[in-house]
């Protein structure tokens, strides 16, 4: 099974977040990962989020 790391804007104007927790509860793996980004309500600012962070891209490591 491949390793799964879902991310999302919390308050995302444009999806909800029960749909998103849905979709990462029904991935049939156990290696998986659901990280919120949370204080913003802009889309743009999910994309680059670990740029801005300065977070480590080995999440399932």
């Amino acid at each position: 099974m491949i390793p799964t790391f879902l991310y999302q804007v919390r308050d995302d104007l444009y999806t909800r977040p029960d749909d998103i927790q849905a979709m990462f509860d029904n991935i049939p793996i156990a290696n998986k990962k659901l990280h919120w980004i949370e204080g913003t309500t802009r889309r743009w600012d999910g994309y680059t989020y670990f740029l801005r962070a300065g977070t480590d891209a080995r999440f399932m490591a």
